[in-house]
Parts: structure tokens; C-alpha cells; sequence
């Protein structure tokens, strides 16, 4: 049925890989806050790192599973393919760090305001960047 989808309509193929991908990664993410709320677990000492990245490897094998259902899985194998593909995927999350900022800078701005920028001391110290002088 993947395989009819990919080839008849590719367009709606790839908007549903993306709605099933992250979909995946939110309902893990909730499904797992749930889960260590329930077993009391303490969110401020808890390593947001280590969840962050079990979320990504539930992302991770839904899309291997989407490539292995459609006959795909091939592609991991190929050297240079979908590089350009794969350079214009790399720039979603970097849309999203932007939006972000924006969203923060604009709306979420502290009551004071922001510390000037100051030179790190050793910028200018009388010694090589090595620390050797």
C-alpha cells in the first residue's frame, strides 16, 4: 500500500511520512512524560540530553521502517545519493533553532535588559595564543 502511495502520489506520500514521523516523536515524548510522572520520577534532576536523544531513535527506526515497508532501504546502502536531498533536510532544524530565537527574542523578553558583550580578558593579553608567553 506504501509502495502504490510513494509512486501515485508522491507529494501526499512525503507530507504523510513527516505527519507519521514526528507524530511518532511527540506521542513517544508524551506517552514517556506520562510514564516517569506516574513512576515519580524528578524532572529537574532528570538529563534532558539522554531523553532528547531516545526520542530521536524513535524517529530514527519510524523512518527506517517507512523506507523498509516501501522497498527503499536500499538507499542507506548508496554512496552519494540524496546529498543535495540530505544537505535541504539538515536545514529543517536549523529553521526551527531561528524560529525559536525569534519567537523568544520577540515575545519572551526579560524584564531587564540584556548584558553588553564584553572582550574574554585573555583576548588581549601579551602572550602567543598558546599560552606559551
Amino acid at each position: 500500500m506504501l509502495k502504490r502511495l510513494r509512486t501515485a502520489h508522491p507529494i501526499l506520500y512525503c507530507i504523510l511520512s513527516e505527519v507519521l514521523f514526528l507524530g511518532s516523536m511527540v506521542l513517544f515524548s508524551l506517552l514517556a512524560t506520562i510514564g516517569l510522572a506516574a513512576a515519580g520520577a524528578d524532572f529537574d534532576t532528570m538529563d534532558g540530553y539522554l531523553f532528547g536523544s531516545v526520542q530521536e531513535a524513535v524517529g530514527l527506526a519510524v523512518a527506517l521502517l517507512l523506507l523498509a515497508r516501501t522497498g527503499r532501504l536500499d538507499l542507506l546502502h548508496r554512496r552519494g545519493c540524496g546529498f543535495l536531498n540530505g544537505m535541504l533536510v539538515g536545514m529543517y532544524p536549523l529553521f526551527f533553532i531561528g524560529y525559536t530565537t525569534v519567537g523568544t527574542l520577540a515575545f519572551d523578553r526579560p524584564d531587564t535588559p540584556l548584558l553588553p558583550l564584553r572582550p574574554h580578558p585573555d583576548l588581549y593579553a601579551e602572550h602567543d595564543p598558546c599560552g606559551r608567553g
